[in-house]
């Protein structure tokens, strides 16, 4: 009992943390949130299923009743999540489309307790999970924006970073798959997230070959795992940029008020903008919130701080060791 305890305990108690943040979805019926097409898009991928379709291109009812390929372009896992849980618990679209939501609640948490406790152990782990979870964006994404693909990519970015460190620092090779795996997953979850996140991860990945002691491993297991989640979600990507070419998602993007220049935060509305259930706008007074979370600005300001302090305490008290065993220092 001790040992599943020990084990499985960190988990009982993020389970027990994230609850709270599922409130709103614990009602009958649904909520009102900008993108309210979720449940429709999952009936239309279920009705393509059954009509033969795999995967899923075209969906028949939409677009004024023309239909159009939905699933070429936007990223369709959290739908096929929600069939399973349609098709496995026989439960209505709208049950669906919430067991989802708690997904990528849970799956969240989850795996920021993984990639933590590898630097910090399970306590510190545990914190960070719970400021995971109830980062405010975190809030906007679900019960405002309605962004569930975006939402469920929070799940795989960890993931990828445990991924990594496991792989690279402790040279644990089937992790190559897996790190393919949780890239191509993130790709098929939201591959707007999984543009500007490749960067940074590459950025994380140099870190850990430079302090690694097999620096050939590292930059060839990354290779692979890059190759596998190019191949996996081929099937999503590949079309997408083919097709490209006969949509207007360029001249939409850059015309009128949907202009991306238009929508660039303000740094003051990353620590301060009021709660709200509207859409962004040109300027800083937008009818939504972006802000990070201001005990989280402070609390990591406050860590950076005491890290700082910490490590020079170590490096001073090293410096005086090396002193004494010299023996510049007499007592």
């Amino acid at each position: 009992m001790k040992h599943y305890l020990i084990k499985y305990g960190p988990f009982m108690i993020l389970t027990l943390l994230v609850i709270p943040a599922l409130l709103p979805l614990f009602r009958s019926g649904f909520f009102t949130m900008h993108d309210d097409q979720q449940v429709v898009r999952l009936f239309e991928l279920d009705r393509s299923l059954a009509a033969g379709q795999f995967p899923a291109r075209w969906v028949g009812n939409l677009g004024f009743g023309y239909g159009y390929p939905l699933f070429i372009f936007y990223p369709p896992f959290v739908y096929y999540l929600g069939e399973v849980f349609h098709l496995l618990l026989n439960a209505t679209f709208i049950v669906s489309i919430k067991l989802v939501f708690a997904f990528a609640f849970f799956g969240a948490a989850y795996t920021m307790y993984l990639w933590a406790k590898e630097h910090f152990g399970k306590t510190a782990a545990i914190v960070a999970a719970a400021f995971y979870t109830y980062v405010p964006y975190h809030a906007v994404d679900s019960y405002v924006r309605g962004a569930l693909a975006e939402l469920t990519a929070f799940v795989w970015l960890p993931a990828i970073l445990w991924s990594a460190d496991r792989l690279i620092k402790k040279r644990e090779k089937k992790y190559w798959i897996w790190l393919g795996v949780f890239l191509a997953l993130l790709m098929i979850t939201h591959n707007l997230i999984f543009l500007p996140f490749f960067p940074l991860f590459l950025f994380y990945v140099g870190f850990l070959t430079l302090r690694s002691k097999n620096k050939l491993h590292a930059v060839r297991s990354t290779l692979y795992a890059v190759l596998l989640a190019l191949g996996l979600s081929a099937f999503f990507w590949l079309p997408a940029l083919m097709e490209k070419k006969h949509t207007l998602v360029d001249s939409i993007l850059l015309s009128d008020l949907a202009n991306y220049k238009l929508h660039f935060v303000y740094p003051t509305q990353l620590w301060n903008s009021l709660w709200g259930y509207g859409g962004s706008t040109e300027g800083p007074l937008d009818g939504l919130s972006f802000k990070i979370g201001k005990l989280h600005i402070v609390l990591s300001a406050m860590a950076i701080i005491l890290w700082a302090f910490i490590t020079r305490l170590k490096r001073d008290k090293k410096s005086r060791e090396k002193l004494f065993q010299s023996g510049r220092i007499f007592v």
